[in-house]
């Protein structure tokens, strides 16, 4: 969904809008998913607001952004290069995760 969101909008109106409403699109949806299907999973002895995890929003929308990226870049490429690149934004979205829990965990709170 987010990367239809982004597509659309690119085609529609400019590069820049839609990296923006990649973003912006990755922030509510990855946000109100924790937000609202605690029932589901639920974060555990980290500094939350709600239900939603601090460290884990830059993460999530970094995530929608490289996959955003990835997608432009690589659409036309052949299967290996996909593979390649979707193992490049699960390393770095595990990265990002990993490095913003111990900033905002560890460091700053």
């Amino acid at each position: 969904m987010i990367l239809f969101i982004g597509v659309n909008i690119h085609q529609r109106y400019s590069k820049n809008l839609g990296y923006f409403m990649v973003g912006l699109s990755s922030f509510l949806i990855f946000g109100l998913s924790e937000q609202f299907l605690s029932f589901l999973w639920y974060a555990q002895d980290v500094t939350k607001i709600g239900n939603i995890a601090i460290y884990i929003v830059i993460p999530e929308v970094v995530l929608g952004l490289s996959a955003y990226w990835m997608y432009l870049h690589l659409q036309d490429s052949r299967i290996t290069s996909k593979i390649f690149g979707i193992f490049q934004v699960m390393i770095l979205y595990v990265g990002n995760a990993a490095f913003f829990y111990f900033l905002v965990e560890k460091i700053i709170l």
